[in-house]
This record gives C-alpha cells, structure tokens and sequence, in this order.
C-alpha cells in the first residue's frame, strides 16, 4: 500500500465515524395513526348500511398502507436521512461500521479490528464491547447474505462517493461554489443571466464533475478494500 493510498484510507475511517454523522432513530405516528385507524374500522363496522361498508373497505385501505409503512424506519442526523426495514436497524450507521471494519482490516491485516473498532471509537466518546461490534456486524452480513441487498462493493462506493463530496464541500473550492450559491439566492434575475454570478459557471461545473467522480485509483483503493468480492463490481462511473 503506498503512503497516498494509506493517507486517504484513514482520512476515509475518520470521517466514516465522525459523531456529527451519527444517525438516530426519527420519532414516527405510524403506531398512533395505526391504533386510531383501526379504532375507526371497529366503530364504522358497527354501523349497517351500504356506505357504512363502503367507508370499512376504504379504512382498511389504509391500514394495509400504514401496515406497511410500520415495516420501516427512517434515521437521521444532522446531515442525512435514511429510510431503511425495521429488520435491518440503524442501516447507515451499520453500514458505517461494516466499512470501517474492512478499512482497519486493510491498514493493518494482523489486528483484531473490533478491538481496533472499540478503540476508535472510544476516542469519540462512543464506548462499545468488541464482542458487540462484532455481533452486531455479523447479523448485518447473514441478512445481507439472505435478502437481495446491496452487495461489500455498492456499499463500500455508496459511502467513499459521500466521502469524495464531503472532501470536495469542505476544501477552499467547495467554500467557493457555497459563497457563490449563496450570492445566487439574493440575486436579481439580471445578475444570475450575465455576470460572475451566471449559475454554474461552466469551469466550476466541470472542476466539481471531475473532483466527484470515480477514478480509475479511485477503482483499485476499493477493490483492495473489498478483496477478491469486489473486483467483479465496478462503478458504471466513467473515468
């Protein structure tokens, strides 16, 4: 592993576990909305009539609806959302982990990377068991193994792509394209025509296609990452 590909791994770890993107569970009404709804079946049931069976036939409609969407739950956190099935749990902070496991394994192949895990994030304030982690991973895998879902590949790319656009937000050059969209939501309809504050101007836009998308380094850090179960998987991202 050469010192570029090792400095942006661990640059990737740190920001895989930074706190300020960790996800907690968003309060839902579904459980209310599903208990008042079926209060209203039971009630309307009770009355005889066409339209009375007409109205029992449109709420359970419903119920199959919000049943459904019972199945569900959506995560937060200061940054992102993600809607996930109850049976997978907190997705994306799981999937976080998952890949942190494979970078820790990577940069240094002979350390228990739970043990190495727990320390991390330790340091973060976020005190967890090895035997934890490791569980909690371990289930991941056996229902990702079982279910059509997103293969070590697709959720390795899913995160190092957000990694990129983090990276590319938070350097001088993403400070500018912010100021810049700023300026734009106070401009006239004058100045967004012509001028330095024309939207997008074309070599911004091409310097952010550039800076965001998968290079062929890019290709081989992952496949590294992911082993010989990566390597059949590329981004259809062109070069």
């Amino acid at each position: 592993m050469s010192r570029i590909e090792r400095k942006i791994l661990v640059a990737f770890l740190d920001w895989l576990l930074d706190r300020a993107f960790l996800t907690r569970v968003r309060p839902s009404a579904v459980k209310d909305d599903l208990r008042k709804l079926r209060q209203a079946i039971a009630h309307v049931k009770k009355i005889r009539g066409y339209y009375a069976d007409k109205a029992v036939s449109l709420l359970e409609k419903e119920e199959t609806g919000l049943l459904a969407e019972s199945q569900f739950r959506t995560y937060e956190s200061a940054f992102m959302g993600r809607r996930s099935r109850k049976e997978l749990g907190n997705i994306e902070e799981t999937e976080r982990l998952f890949v942190a496991v494979l970078i820790i394994r990577r940069l240094d192949p002979k350390a228990n990377p739970y043990m190495v895990l727990k320390d991390q994030l330790a340091n973060r304030g976020d005190h967890r068991t090895p035997h934890a982690l490791r569980m909690r991973l371990e289930r991941f895998e056996k229902k990702r193994e079982s279910s059509k879902y997103s293969s070590p590949r697709q959720i390795v790319e899913h995160h190092y792509l957000l990694f990129k656009w983090h990276v590319m937000w938070s350097s001088p050059f993403g400070h500018h394209l912010a100021t810049t969209l700023e300026k734009l939501k106070t401009a006239t309809s004058g100045e967004r025509r012509t001028g330095p504050l024309k939207p997008w101007p074309r070599r911004d836009f091409q310097k952010m296609q550039r800076l965001s998308r998968f290079t062929s380094r890019n290709r081989k850090l992952l496949d590294d990452l992911c082993g010989e179960q990566g390597k059949t998987q590329h981004s259809t991202a062109s070069n």
